[in-house]
């Protein structure tokens, strides 16, 4: 028997109960607008009856809930598909949506007891470095991330997710990250890298310029005339080929693997992310380095939207 996970989120305000009415609705808007593999509605009774609602009565241990539960409050259980931690982006995805549609705390539990785990800051941290740190290391290439796929990924312009590195850093973690990412894309559903070519390309700047054959696999991440890529600022860059769309206002959905990939360069690897469009059409939308504030900008304009 699988210890499976539960995800809770108790309402931290003992004056707000949810109605039946705005469960339904709430539940039939994570399904339609997550769209996360790790939610599955179960049995017959419909989109409508996804969330429920969490009674210690009901519980064969209701110690166990009773731990985090708040005098007088609801608590609502997303039914979620997985073990416990082990697909740690997809479980952080959900804890975010359900933070942004309801004054809650969340909290990730077992069906066999093991210690909640709270998703505040300073846990999310610690498990987003664990969790990358393991998918740069896992040579079978059999992590399981559990995020959304987006509905297109032929649609729209492409995008160049990539990461800028210093002088001598990281040299032996770029390489095997290529072999890593490799193992990645050959399960269904991981990475969204193509099946053919290389999966992560690394490119050195050199002060006296490239060739045109040199960077034509950087085209467009690399500008001759961008001091993004002028010495001493920058001497290597990576990128992932991607099969995903440029997150824009049509491909929004893209965003939560396209945060995944940045980490990975960026957590993984110490890199500073790089991101934008790979078509020289939009200049406005070149590629460029993004900060820590401007990727949670863009998670929560994804999370507005659903």
């Amino acid at each position: 028997m699988s210890d499976n996970a539960r995800l809770v989120a108790v309402i931290v305000d003992p004056e707000f109960h949810l109605s039946s009415g705005e469960m339904a609705a709430l539940s039939r808007r994570l399904l339609d607008n997550i769209r996360s593999p790790l939610v599955q509605p179960w049995g017959s009774e419909g989109a409508e009856h996804l969330l429920s609602i969490v009674d210690p009565s009901r519980e064969a241990n209701p110690e166990y809930v009773m731990q985090i539960a708040v005098p007088n409050s609801q608590s609502v259980e997303v039914p979620v598909y997985g073990s416990y931690w082990s697909a740690w982006p997809g479980y952080r995805l959900l804890a975010e949506w359900l933070k942004h549609h309801l004054a809650c705390e969340v909290f990730l539990g077992s069906s066999y007891g093991r210690p909640w785990m709270p998703f505040d800051a300073l846990t999310i941290a610690r498990n987003d470095q664990d969790f990358i740190r393991t998918f740069c290391e896992d040579t079978g290439g059999s992590s399981y991330i559990g995020l959304p796929w987006p509905k297109n990924t032929s649609t729209g312009t492409s995008a160049a997710i990539a990461a800028r590195f210093g002088a001598n850093r990281f040299d032996p973690a770029l390489e095997s990250l290529i072999d890593i990412l490799g193992h990645h894309r050959r399960y269904q559903g991981q990475v969204p890298i193509p099946p053919k070519g290389p999966p992560l390309a690394i490119f050195d700047v050199q002060s006296s310029g490239q060739s045109d054959s040199d960077i034509s696999i950087w085209q467009p991440v690399y500008r001759l005339d961008d001091p993004m890529f002028a010495i001493p600022h920058a001497h290597r860059f990576a990128v992932i080929p991607t099969i995903l769309p440029l997150a824009d206002a049509d491909n929004d959905d893209a965003w939560p693997l396209t945060r995944f990939l940045l980490e990975v360069l960026a957590l993984g690897l110490g890199g500073e992310p790089v991101y934008g469009a790979a078509s020289e059409s939009d200049p406005a939308s070149r590629p460029r380095l993004l900060s820590t504030e401007e990727i949670a900008a863009r998670t929560r304009a994804y999370l507005d939207l659903r």
